[in-house]
């Protein structure tokens, strides 16, 4: 997948912070998915590094909604 199009999937996923745990934004600003991430992190091909109960994960934000 092009930069670009890495970068523009997941700009609709801006990872949000409340009470210290991450979560998920759809492309409306909305939240799809619940903060319930410790850490939240984007990656250049669309996907997200998660931990969730100190367990890492790489998941697709849109997958999560």
């Amino acid at each position: 997948m092009p930069a670009r199009a890495a970068a523009t999937r997941f700009a609709a996923a801006t990872p949000p912070c409340r009470d210290g745990l991450w979560g998920f934004l759809n492309a409306d600003g909305a939240e799809a998915v619940p903060c319930r991430y410790e850490y939240a992190c984007p990656t250049p091909d669309g996907l997200a590094l998660v931990r969730e109960n100190g367990v890492w994960s790489l998941v697709e934000p849109a997958a999560l909604a």
